[in-house]
């Protein structure tokens, strides 16, 4: 869902760098040298500004091979 948009994002504006970073990890903005994070989850430092880009479904799937490696068979 993110990266077509960013990459029409950066289509638009070619002088931007943009650069895409996925971590789990709620990582220092200031020390990463990010000027714009995109979060999943609840704004944890009162200090950032947020806004609600979209509400979705998180589904847990598998394939049934990797269910049936799961029960040992």
């Amino acid at each position: 869902m993110i990266i077509p948009e960013l990459t029409a994002f950066q289509r638009q504006h070619p002088d931007l760098r943009i650069r895409h970073v996925a971590s789990t990890a709620t990582d220092d903005l200031i020390s990463g040298r990010f000027d714009v994070a995109i979060r999943l989850g609840r704004l944890a430092d009162s200090t950032h500004r947020a806004a609600l880009l979209d509400r979705f479904a998180i589904l847990p799937v598998a394939s049934p091979e990797a269910l049936s490696a799961g029960q040992g068979g």
